[in-house]
């Protein structure tokens, strides 16, 4: 996941995630913390982990945004690219 995120997304662009310091360290990449479904339209790209999916959490966000386009699954984790405008927000 952390080489598909180094090779498939722009140096400015920021990545949602439940522990952004990783995101960052393994990535660089601007990282910000997801604590609520609320957080994820801030980013560029969201990922989710398998755990939390299972639980439950981000459920209604990932079936509610509109506007994105899965790019990569794995066991552990689901990259999410939110669409942008050209002023950087959520196009809807």
């Amino acid at each position: 996941m952390f080489q598909f995120i180094r090779n498939h997304t722009d140096e400015e662009d920021i990545i949602v995630f439940s522990n952004p310091r990783t995101i960052r360290l393994m990535t660089d990449r601007i990282a910000i913390a997801c604590f609520m479904e609320k957080d994820i339209p801030m980013g560029d790209y969201v990922v989710i982990r398998e755990q939390e999916r299972l639980e439950g959490r981000y459920r209604q966000a990932s079936k509610d945004l509109p506007q994105r386009e899965t790019l990569f699954e794995n066991a552990g984790f689901t990259a999410i690219k939110l669409r942008r405008n050209h002023r950087g927000l959520p196009r809807g």
